[in-house]
């Protein structure tokens, strides 16, 4: 039996001090003896190369890839001291890396996450947003597909099978089990562990939580379970004790 810690968005940013949500879940880890652990996109938020920014001059001016890079190197490092299984799916800030690829051939070679990063010789398992999902057992992952009211069952419906992911930042999930069907089959939306109530919602209203995801999976029969954690005020109770 292998277990695993699911995590959802991070929007990690050297210019801004690491969310309470995500510093309790790095430390529950040492205690949760992770067998792997998966990143399930939006590792970082790089909003200096955001096309809503290009304006913008407080944040074009403290953003930068070399401190981000560094920033998400020293995690790195610490993820693979607990485990030696990554497995980290692109997410759509990472996506933007690309474009901006796209539109300036000379930096080719000098911002890509996978290079800065040594994905290849840390030997983690990368999947980028137009990869097939990551299966590990009978459930798959993903970075996000849609946004919508009910995204879960839409997710569900078009993957035609168990799946989980974040993008979304709020807390969802939704089943299905069709007479013909031998086991139902169950979308779950992830949450957060970043700012649920950032600067730029300026006050509005967000459904955005704090939660993330215990995995169990036999990897002979593909059997799982995946229990996701809900937090509140960057606390969560685990087999009867507070962590905060």
């Amino acid at each position: 039996m292998e277990r695993m810690l699911i995590i959802p968005d991070l929007h990690l940013d050297a210019a801004e001090e690491i969310h309470p949500a995500y510093a309790v879940v790095r430390k529950f880890a040492k205690s949760f003896q992770p067998d792997a652990v998966l990143f399930l996109g939006d590792v970082l938020d790089l909003p200096y190369i955001a096309i809503f920014n290009k304006d913008n001059v407080k944040v074009l001016s403290r953003g930068s890839f070399t401190k981000d890079y560094d920033l998400w190197n020293r995690e790195l490092d610490y993820w693979q001291s607990l485990t030696g299984k990554v497995y980290i799916r692109e997410g759509n800030h990472e996506e933007r890396i690309g474009r901006l690829l796209q539109k300036n051939m000379t930096l080719r070679g000098s911002i890509e996450i996978e290079d800065r990063c040594q994905y290849q010789k840390r030997g983690i398992r990368y999947a980028r947003v137009l990869d097939l999902p990551t299966k590990i057992g009978h459930c798959n992952f993903i970075h996000g597909w849609y946004t919508n009211l009910y995204h879960p069952k839409k997710t569900l419906l078009k993957m035609g099978a168990n799946i989980a992911y974040g993008h979304t930042h709020d807390v969802q999930n939704f089943s299905v089990k069709a007479m013909a069907q031998e086991h139902e089959m169950c979308a779950w939306s992830l949450g957060c562990l970043c700012d649920i109530q950032p600067e730029w919602v300026k006050g509005r209203p967000m459904d955005w939580m704090h939660a993330f995801g215990e995995f169990y999976v036999n990897r002979k029969t593909g059997m799982f379970n995946l229990y996701p954690v809900r937090m509140f005020n960057n606390e969560f109770i685990w087999d009867g004790h507070l962590w905060k």
